[in-house]
This record gives C-alpha cells, structure tokens and sequence, in this order.
C-alpha cells in the first residue's frame, strides 16, 4: 500500500504546483500584456454592391510604419487581430478600383473596429483600334 501512496501524493503535489504556476502565468499576463483590439468589415463594390473578393488590405501605424496587411476572403470579409491600442493608417486597394485610405483609424482594447469599404472603379477610356489588311 506504501508503495501506491508515494507515486500518488508526488503526482498530486506535480499536478497541484502545474495549477498554480498556471494561474500566476495567466495573472501575469493578464496584467502585464499589452491590451489588443481587431479592425474588420467587408470590401464592395460602390456601384453594384457586390463584394470584392480579395481585396488587399495594408494597415500602417500613425508614424507610416507598416503593421499588417492582409487580403479580403471570397466573399470580401477581412479582418485584423491583436492589434495594440492606438491610432493606425488603413489602405484598401485592387486592380481597376480607386485605392481607399482612412487615416486616424482608433482601435481600443477588448474592441472590434468595423470599417466597410465600398471601392469606386476606375473609368479606364480605350481608343478605337482599326485593323486594315493589305493585299
């Protein structure tokens, strides 16, 4: 019986520290980790509506410094996690649409900032081409 009740009491004393190291590192962080928020929406199109799979998406600290960046889904959700608090610098762009930038985008901890987009094309003008065969 003696042999049983040692393994048992210093696996209860091994599992019982893991907990408590456990809590204090969960505390700690708690604590002492920087507070983060998220910034996500949705990419459309401004005339028709529909989404702009793809999109891509740059976000920039206040001083210019490049964060993150990232592509809108298929269906033109986006989203940007664990971000610290603070004012950031957001650009959406994709091929045959205007770049949208907003700038002193706020984001807070615990919050998400919902920022939709709607992209204007860009009207591209093309010349006449006349193709003449020669004999």
């Amino acid at each position: 019986m003696k042999t049983i009740k040692k393994p048992l009491a210093l696996s209860m004393i091994i599992l019982l520290a893991f907990n408590f190291f456990s809590f204090k590192t969960r505390k700690f962080q708690k604590y002492f980790s920087l507070p983060t928020g998220e910034i996500r929406g949705k990419v459309t199109d401004k005339s028709t509506g529909e989404s702009i799979a793809f999109a891509g998406i740059v976000l920039k600290d206040k001083s210019g410094i490049r964060v993150s960046e990232t592509n809108a889904g298929a269906t033109g959700y986006y989203s940007i996690s664990k971000l610290n608090q603070g004012e950031y610098i957001i650009s959406v762009n994709y091929a045959g649409y205007k770049t949208i930038t907003k700038s002193k985008v706020m984001v807070y901890e615990g919050t998400a900032n919902v920022l939709n987009f709607e992209m204007e094309p860009i009207a591209i003008k093309l010349c006449e081409v006349q193709i003449d065969k020669k004999e």
